[in-house]
């Protein structure tokens, strides 16, 4: 279930290299069609009444962290973009800065569509974020990885705690980064920041349990940092 067993061990420099080349030449293919589209929708007078939306479900470690899929919860795989365009949305490029899940988008979709959201949903709309108003934003997002990881964010301060595959046996390791300051993830605070460690593992522990996480079950001390490898890696 992880990348890095397609590849040798330990990974060489080369072969790193060739992954992100491919990921740029992706990109490059991406952009291009999508270039496609716009040009039929304005060809056909479409384009001003069609909203179009790039977004992505993950992104690839490609090397980082000596990972090289999808299958951890570090921000270059969690954090994913979001590109809107059309009527209703501004057309000057401006970021809109603030936490959001990508299920917010439907209820977004609706509200630019003038017709109303679907009953029951967790999303909602990011026009007021959009529109220049952060404090619309949600406070914390979260994500899981199946029976591995979990992790907390509240924009600036994540904490990623690693459960040991197979659930149920208590915590690996938790760790802590400061976005603002360590965007790469690379310094570990969790034995130096107790303050944030304690407030976020609480929080990362009540979304668990008020999703239903059965792993939330294996940690008694929400602050505990065991010590263990960064990731399991083979």
């Amino acid at each position: 279930m992880r990348d890095e067993r397609l590849a040798a061990h330990p990974g060489t420099e080369a072969e790193r290299r060739r992954h992100v080349a491919d990921y740029h030449g992706m990109i490059s293919l991406l952009d291009a069609q999508v270039g496609r589209v716009q040009e039929a929708l304005s060809a056909c007078g479409r384009d001003r009444d069609t909203i179009v939306v790039y977004t992505a479900d993950h992104g690839l470690a490609l090397g980082q962290h000596g990972l090289l899929g999808k299958q951890d919860l570090y921000d270059r795989r969690v954090r994913v973009p979001l590109l809107p365009a059309g009527p209703g949305l501004p057309a000057d490029g401006r970021r809109a800065d603030g936490l959001h899940h990508a299920y917010d988008l439907l209820p977004t979709l609706c509200a630019l569509a003038g017709v109303p959201s679907p009953d029951g949903i967790d999303g909602r709309s990011l026009l007021s974020l959009i529109a220049g108003r952060p404090a619309s934003a949600r406070p914390f997002v979260h994500a899981p990885y199946r029976d591995v990881p979990r992790m907390a964010c509240d924009g600036r301060w994540k904490p990623i705690r690693h459960y040991r595959s197979g659930g149920g046996r208590g915590t690996e390791r938790l760790q802590l980064f400061d976005l603002a300051a360590d965007p790469w993830e690379m310094r570990d605070l969790a034995a130096r920041c107790g303050e944030q460690v304690a407030r976020l593992a609480a929080e990362l522990v009540r979304w668990q349990r008020e999703v239903g996480d059965p792993l939330w079950r294996s940690c008694r001390d929400p602050r505990a940092t065991a010590r263990g490898p960064q990731v399991p890696m083979r």
